[in-house]
């Protein structure tokens, strides 16, 4: 919530979620947007977002679920 909204795809420090998962590509990096292009995002950042590597595999998969309601 620091980051981004999940209410908007209005941008914040990086773009909204809102919708994610309904894009063709990602804001940013213009990934398509799949489950491994989006896990790879989010385990090793890209452009101004840190990775979050730390995270365990279902915490990350708890994250794509979340998003893909968004």
């Amino acid at each position: 919530s620091m980051c981004h909204l999940a209410d908007s795809d209005k941008s914040k420090v990086g773009p909204g979620l809102k919708g994610l998962y309904k894009l063709e590509k990602t804001p940013v990096l213009g990934n398509p947007v799949t489950d491994d292009a989006i896990r790879k995002q989010i385990l090793e950042g890209g452009k101004d977002m840190p990775p979050y590597s730390h995270l365990t595999g279902k915490e990350v998969e708890a994250v794509m679920e979340f998003l893909k309601t968004l």
